[in-house]
């Protein structure tokens, strides 16, 4: 029996998209650190399109100019500012989340994990009504390989804050990853409703299709997603497997395989294959002029 999972799961697609702020980012994703680049920045509306702000100054700021400089400076990845402004806010309040929840990024950047989760809870202690702050405290678990204890916080964050796009994609991974499909499918529509072009939600949606052998479901979250994303063969490839082993259809994947390498050719792709194309292309053409000769030789029937 074909398997019908990518190995390490499925979630590899690289491609453009639009961050929340709406600037335009490449992003690769895979099956254990999907989507922990993205940042969550607190009050939005207070964004700064520059970090600038001398850090002599920070004294002179109000908080909310504060929180807005620091937004600025994760999109820079002026990490060094972030941390001063977090220790800033942290030295204005001790009771404001701001302070550990920035100083908390600053140790996640450094990869110092036990060090971020530990700003994460302090945050979650003094905001525990915020879903931004249980957000961040999955992501860190989620890094950890604590896929559990991320999914309870990242289930946290939705229920304070349904609108929370981000945590829908990551929950809808661990489900999928626990083959809870339809839980898993719930998720990434969540997230298609607010980013109908998100390449992640796509992936998950058409492999969920193709774990309960729906292939023509699976196949229009692939079209959706190899448009939105022409940068990464990824949904054309899954596109071809399920023509060959849901849909019975090895002329069609034939015909997406070598269109495939004939992109490849152009200079198109740069992803690195997991599988010898060539030979797929070559395996196909056999097995499809065998199945003809056999037609038309009416010996396409097994003789007791």
């Amino acid at each position: 029996m074909k398997k019908l999972l990518m190995t390490t799961l499925l979630f590899t697609v690289a491609c453009t998209t639009a961050t929340k702020s709406g600037q335009q980012k490449s992003e690769t994703k895979n099956s254990v650190a999907l989507n922990t680049g993205f940042i969550a920045t607190p009050v939005a509306q207070w964004d700064k399109s520059e970090c600038r702000t001398p850090s002599n100054k920070y004294d002179k700021h109000s908080w909310k100019a504060l929180v807005s400089e620091a937004n600025a400076c994760l999109k820079s990845n002026k990490w060094s500012n972030v941390e001063e402004i977090g220790y800033e806010l942290s030295r204005r309040d001790t009771k404001s989340p701001w302070g550990p929840y920035y100083l908390g990024l600053k140790a996640e950047s450094e990869n110092a994990l036990e060090r971020a989760l530990w700003m994460a809870e302090l945050t979650v202690k003094r905001a525990p009504n915020m879903g931004i702050v249980h957000f961040q405290k999955g992501r860190i678990l989620w890094k950890k390989e604590a896929f559990t204890e991320s999914l309870e916080a990242f289930t946290k964050s939705l229920q304070l804050d349904p609108n929370m796009i981000d945590a829908h994609l990551f929950v809808g991974q661990i489900h999928f990853r626990d083959q809870s499909y339809a839980k898993a499918a719930l998720h990434f529509q969540s997230v298609l409703r607010a980013r109908p072009r998100d390449p992640t939600a796509l992936m998950g949606l058409a492999e969920c299709n193709i774990q309960s052998s729906d292939g023509r479901g699976a196949i229009e979250y692939l079209e959706r997603g190899g448009r939105h994303c022409p940068t990464d063969p990824i949904f054309l490839i899954r596109q071809a497997f399920v023509y060959e082993n849901l849909l019975n259809d090895g002329a069609k994947a034939l015909e997406v395989y070598t269109f495939i390498q004939n992109e490849y050719k152009n200079g198109k792709y740069q992803r690195v294959l997991d599988f010898d194309l060539e030979k797929k292309i070559s395996d196909l053409k056999m097995s499809i002029h065998g199945n003809r000769s056999l037609a038309g030789s009416g010996q396409g029937g097994i003789r007791k």
